[in-house]
């Protein structure tokens, strides 16, 4: 049975993952701000990343983390890490033509 704890932090996962992702959908469709796009992708990133988190925090949470086999757990991993990479490099990349670097 879930404690409130656990509940609280099911809900705050999820809830953090649909926001991220509800902001990337209001930053795809801006227009003539060319950050906008980049914003949009680095958010869509954080949902994942949210996403992923949540699912590693609920097994912790119920003690079911070690159904889940290794090479699941660090492939999601190395996606986390890639995703939040790509995601700053594309924004830096667009901050730095912006000014003319």
């Amino acid at each position: 049975m879930w404690t409130f704890i656990e509940a609280s932090i099911a809900l705050l996962g999820v809830s953090a993952t649909v926001l991220s992702l509800y902001a990337a959908r209001v930053f795809h469709r801006a227009d003539g701000n060319p950050l906008s796009r980049p914003i949009a992708w680095t958010l869509v990133g954080e949902g994942m990343l949210g996403g992923m988190t949540t699912i590693f925090a609920t097994l912790a949470l119920f003690g079911q983390y070690q159904l889940m086999p290794p090479e699941i757990a660090a492939m999601m991993r190395t996606i986390m890490f890639g995703v939040a990479a790509a995601t700053t490099w594309k924004l830096v990349s667009v901050v730095k033509v912006i000014r003319g670097e």
